[in-house]
């Protein structure tokens, strides 16, 4: 599995693109002395991953009643809560739609709560499932814990203290292993 065919493979895909851009917008903050060009390359690719994430909602919306499990069921509907809430705040904050900005920045707060929620029934899950590839599951579990401080951080007005080369650190650690993980599904769904 070379660098190129998994690039080209994450290129193809938008889950693949919004991790490339999430490694950047990390990375982008390890830097304690980014230039202002840093700071508006980060917003841009933030912007563009909010854009990726807008036509997930209407997948979210069609596969919500196909499985009937309770957790899947309240991981569908903490997810639908996350992109409406998401989606209105970032096109309210564009001007494509017409909301106060009291009511954009709420909205940004209940979108990053219910990325917490959706984060707190993962570790649950992950903490109560078995699986045969030990590696892979404690991966996601690390991924999922170092994404909780973040969630926490911007759930809060504010935010909960966490400094610009923390939120990079861990950002940067949960884009990894999330790009891993989708590089080796990508290549399974070829092989």
């Amino acid at each position: 599995m070379s660098y190129m065919h998994s690039l080209n493979l994450m290129l193809q895909n938008p889950s693949g693109i919004d991790k490339i851009a999430a490694i950047l917008v990390n990375v982008a903050r390890l830097d304690p002395a980014s230039s202002k060009s840093t700071a508006q390359l980060v917003s841009m690719l933030n912007e563009f991953r909010c854009i990726l994430r807008l036509p997930g909602l209407y997948k979210l919306i069609v596969n919500f009643r196909k499985d009937s499990s309770p957790e899947t069921y309240m991981s569908n509907a903490i997810n639908i809560g996350y992109y409406v809430t998401e989606g209105l705040a970032f096109l309210g904050g564009k001007q494509i739609i017409s909301i106060s900005k009291p009511l954009e920045d709420k909205l940004w707060l209940w979108s990053s709560r219910f990325w917490l929620l959706d984060t707190l029934l993962t570790i649950y899950q992950l903490l109560r499932e078995k699986t045969e590839d030990e590696k892979e599951h404690q991966l996601d579990l690390a991924s999922n814990l170092a994404s909780l401080p973040l969630c926490i951080h911007w759930s809060v007005e504010n935010g909960a203290g966490l400094h610009k080369h923390q939120i990079g650190v861990l950002g940067l650690f949960s884009a990894i292993v999330q790009t891993r993980k989708l590089i080796l599904s990508l290549h399974n769904k070829r092989a």
